[in-house]
């Protein structure tokens, strides 16, 4: 698999046709389009045709030399700077000016597609990715604008998203003689035009939603919001990962109606509970959801509900939904101070045995010890790393993020981080690690703030969310 940004899509042959809005073209003119390409993240590399072997330099070189279409007309001057990253200065010359002011912009490396439609006023700011992909696929099969479909639809975009990542990295065998012509791309892009079918045109500044069992509300390609059928099927529920309970406003006539300000005292006063459920006469009311929490900001949804598709057999095929995603302060991370027992030691007060900073108990190979002075604060068994050093003894306030996880990076022990900064380096107060711990998957940084006999006491942050190293 090669490592880059997702994309994709509409038939080779018949995809660079010219704009059908443009009419016949005499090229009296032309622009410059500016902009940025991002290639995707997995690609199955017989997908790229130019590339011999899963290296990401070559996968560059393959968009570097991609063909570019801009309404049917190949453009032979162009520049991307895939040198770094994977979001790329794009810039094409010399592009016969469209009466229409539209221009289809394809860009193929190989049988890999990328796709964005703009109209003049998007020239100076082109995007060209997975998202935009996406969009124009369900923008051209709705009769929509591609803007609209971002705007209007955004969590139908997701999900699409997600079915073109899973496409990318299967092979050209499998999927045919090209990418975009492929039935499970072509399969797909119907799929998802019925939900926004579904959901249909209203007049609303939130996003619009065919909701189905699980859903990807924010575009970071996990399931945020589920519903579950009760009741013998007659019946749903909604949650997250964050929250079972929802708050409820009933006699709702907009999503307004229930102002933000009102969600956010339901959850903080309590008024939220796990028995809501909503049959399928239920219609035109609001709930409210805790989604996720992150290093920046709490995360609520709020859903106004105008339909829900469910039989009398119990047959359930979506909710028709507007919805507006609330953020507020984090929750997710939390400052203080720790005092750790030496193994074995004379006990001190105040002083725990193990911590992973969420919270304390009995050292395992998932939370931190001060085992010995040789090897520090680290895995009490020596079989687990669990810290990194941060050289140059900063402040935690100065620190905005842990070093991810990787083998090579953390120690089973301070003792030993140190010892591979610099041969016979010691725990001295000041120095500042970073933690990872394997069962919660959060990361926390700690600063030594006092090293005794039998204990060490550090200043510490931590952030509750999984996998997240950011502070």
């Amino acid at each position: 698999m090669i490592l880059l940004a997702l994309v994709a899509v509409m038939a080779l042959s018949g995809c660079f046709g010219g704009d059908s809005k443009n009419g016949s073209r005499g090229p009296t003119s032309f622009v410059t389009l500016k902009g940025s390409v991002a290639a995707p993240q997995q690609v199955e590399s017989s997908l790229l045709a130019v590339v011999s072997s899963n290296v990401d330099t070559n996968v560059r070189d393959s968009f570097r030399n991609a063909s570019v279409y801009v309404n049917g007309d190949l453009i032979s001057s162009f520049t991307i700077d895939s040198s770094t990253g994977t979001s790329w200065p794009l810039r094409l010359y010399n592009v016969p000016e469209s009466s229409s002011g539209r221009y289809a912009v394809h860009i193929a490396a190989g049988k890999v597609v990328l796709k964005s439609n703009i109209d003049d006023a998007d020239k100076e700011n082109l995007v060209v990715d997975i998202e935009t992909t996406a969009a124009a696929l369900l923008a051209e099969a709705s009769n929509k604008e591609q803007k609209q479909i971002i705007a209007s639809y955004p969590a139908i975009v997701n999900m699409l998203k997600v079915e073109l990542n899973a496409a990318l990295i299967q092979t050209a065998s499998q999927l045919g003689n090209n990418f975009i012509g492929s039935t499970v791309v072509a399969e797909a892009v119907q799929q998802y035009k019925a939900h926004i079918d579904a959901v249909g045109s209203f007049d609303s500044e939130a996003g619009l939603a065919y909701l189905q069992q699980e859903n990807d509300l924010d575009g970071d390609g996990i399931v945020d919001l589920q519903i579950v059928q009760v009741g013998g099927g007659q019946r749903l529920r909604f949650f997250t990962a964050l929250a079972t309970a929802t708050s409820l406003f009933e006699g709702a006539t907009s999503i307004d109606a229930y102002t933000d300000n009102s969600l956010l005292s339901d959850f903080s006063d309590g008024r939220v509970s796990e028995a809501n459920t909503f049959s399928a006469a239920d219609k035109d009311f609001a709930v409210g959801l805790y989604l996720s929490r992150s290093a920046s900001a709490d995360r609520y949804i709020k859903i106004f509900v105008r339909r829900i598709d469910l039989s009398t057999d119990g047959i359930f095929s979506g909710v028709v939904v507007e919805y507006r995603l609330i953020s507020t302060a984090t929750t997710a991370i939390t400052t203080g101070q720790k005092t750790l027992l030496l193994l074995n030691g004379t006990p001190v007060e105040g002083a725990v045995l193990a911590t992973d900073f969420l919270q304390d108990g009995v050292p395992t190979d998932n939370n931190l010890a001060y085992v010995s002075a040789q090897t520090g604060i680290g895995c009490y068994s020596g079989n687990q790393a669990l810290v990194a050093v941060v050289d140059g003894q900063p402040e935690l306030d100065k620190l905005s993020s842990a070093p991810r996880y990787s083998s090579g990076m953390y120690f089973t022990g301070t003792g030993a981080a140190l010892e591979d900064l610099r041969p016979g380096r010691t725990l001295e107060v000041g120095d500042v690690f970073s933690a990872w711990f394997p069962l919660t998957k959060n990361y926390a940084l700690f600063k030594i703030r006092q090293i005794d006999a039998n204990s060490i006491t550090v200043d510490f942050k931590v952030n509750s969310t999984p996998n997240e190293p950011r502070f």
